[in-house]
């Protein structure tokens, strides 16, 4: 592989794409909750192009569509109960949970353990993955919990039936007007189903919905902070947002306001996705106040006067129709430069307010490991944390993650081929030889050439034959989902093998309702 520098010139003024999955539904508002919802027939994803702009358009709107499925009527985004319940980023995802993963035969669901045998036949409308032991199963038409041997523990009764998480696990019933309460794992009520909205367990509390007002419960299903929001979020290092006459503020464990009601809206919970708090590292909170961002700190105090149109990076693709949010992450390697966009042009201040990249861009991604994707005039490229390229903004499209690490190639296309280039240096590693391509996850990437797909490592070493239809990234793990000529999945290691059979859906999420509707 010949090494071919793509730019490294100064910037003297001075994509990722967020891995968006329905892994398990954990919060419920039945204004906005039914089986369709709550879950997707996931098989396996075969857009992992980068190579047109076109073909990105209808993976962002396939992503555009979930997010939108996973937004309750109150505007509140429900949380990935994956990266809630384990604390994880989507690169640690595993595909066997409690050595289990439901797979589906014909019509009906059962699970394969990792040495590729049935363990539980198939015979459940619908299965998700073990949690404490325990899997949510739907049999005629209700939903129940099974050891891992297939028996029921708790009987089929529900209409909707959560993962367990920390002992208790949300059930309900009821399609129109649905009613939902907590369970133990004996199937007892801890709670009764009372409510219209039901969340999972934060600072020793639950958001609940009661008669069409947000409050909270302990554990003993008795109100801590009786119902009186009209928009309310879970607790978060003690705090939780509340809504009162359209304006947003903060209140503590006990109900009381740390900071009054007054902004148009705060963004205090929807950085959670990721290990460390973006924002909650600085102690600073993005507010809106007359359609502009700004920052106030934990008491309240404008730290960054609102000034800014947006400070959440978004790369447009094929038109304005076509767009996603990149989210932070942060860590040991990562950092705190804030993206902002002024006067219809990107750039980065500081946590205090400081002009670090003049706004110059069309748009942008966070630095993650110190290099952050541009783009300017159609065309991507990189740059470091002083403004200058690392690339030069020459490419006809990048994939950058939020999963980056120093050294990692990530997928550009060029001339309608994809190659693989190193931000940091602007090196094509992996000249562009692929008719599709992926981004490197847990060391291997999806590629496709002469109309199959296989994987390949970071040297560009082929580690499958190119012979599947499609192919899913590889889990934490070590296991992918891949699918055959014929149509049926099956189960690989990271040398290609095959893992048990082949079957006609295997579940690389949790907990999600896969009867035919």
């Amino acid at each position: 592989m010949g090494e071919e520098k793509i730019g490294m010139e100064q910037n003297e003024n001075t994509v990722e794409v967020s891995d968006v999955s329905n892994d398990n539904i954990q919060n419920v508002d039945a204004n906005n909750m039914n089986e369709n919802q709550a879950a997707v027939d996931y098989e396996v994803n075969t857009d992992i192009a980068v190579k047109s702009k076109k073909t990105k358009g209808v993976v962002v709107a396939l992503i555009i569509l979930v997010i939108l499925i996973l937004v309750s009527a109150a505007g509140y985004l429900v949380y990935d109960m994956f990266i809630a319940k384990n604390d994880k980023t989507s690169e640690e995802y595993t595909l066997f949970y409690e050595d289990l993963v439901p797979v589906k035969s014909g019509d009906k669901w059962g699970y394969m353990n990792t040495a590729g045998e049935l363990a539980i036949n198939p015979q459940f409308e619908s299965a998700g993955s073990f949690f404490e032991g325990l899997a949510s199963v739907k049999l005629n038409g209700k939903y129940g919990y099974i050891d891992n041997t297939g028996n029921f523990v708790i009987n089929a009764q529900w209409d909707y039936a959560g993962a367990f998480e920390d002992g208790l696990a949300i059930v309900g019933n009821g399609k129109e007007d649905s009613k939902y309460g907590y369970i133990d794992k004996t199937g007892n009520y801890i709670v009764n189903p009372q409510f219209s909205y039901a969340s999972y367990f934060y600072d020793d509390l639950a958001l609940v919905k009661a008669n069409d007002k947000y409050g909270y419960i302990g554990k003993d299903g008795k109100y801590v902070i009786n119902p009186q929001y009209e928009y309310a979020r879970d607790f978060k290092n003690g705090m939780a947002v509340v809504s009162v006459d359209y304006k947003y503020g903060f209140i503590d464990t006990n109900g009381k306001y740390i900071i009054n009601p007054q902004f148009e809206d705060v963004d205090y919970n929807l950085m959670s996705f990721y290990k460390t708090s973006f924002f909650d590292d600085m102690g600073i909170i993005p507010v809106i106040i007359d359609n502009k961002y700004g920052f106030i700190d934990f008491s309240g105090k404008i730290v960054i006067t609102p000034q800014y149109d947006s400070i959440y990076p978004k790369i447009k693709l094929d038109s304005d129709d076509y767009s996603y949010d990149l989210q932070p992450k942060t860590g040991e390697e990562g950092n705190y430069l804030i993206p902002v966009k002024l006067n219809e042009k990107w750039g980065f201040i500081d946590n205090t307010g400081k002009t670090i990249i003049n706004p110059q861009f069309d748009s942008l991604t966070y630095f993650h490991n110190g290099v952050a994707m541009v783009t300017l005039d159609g065309k991507f490229g990189f740059i470091n944390e002083d403004g200058k390229y690392t690339t030069n903004p020459i490419l006809d499209y990048v994939e950058f993650s939020y999963n980056y690490k120093s050294g990692d190639l990530c997928p550009y296309s060029q001339d309608n081929k994809i190659g693989y280039v190193n931000p940091t240096d602007g090196g094509a590693y992996i000249q562009p030889q692929y008719d599709d391509g992926g981004k490197f996850i847990n060391g291997f990437a999806i590629v496709k050439k002469n109309g199959k797909y296989g994987y390949i490592n970071q040297q560009n070493e082929t580690i499958t034959d190119f012979i599947y239809k499609s192919c899913n990234d590889f889990k934490y793990d070590g296991y992918a989902v891949v699918k055959k000529e014929n149509d049926k999945l099956c189960v690989i290691d990271k040398n290609g093998k095959q893992i048990g059979g082949e079957y006609d859906s295997i579940d690389i999420y949790s907990n999600e309702d896969k009867s035919e509707t």
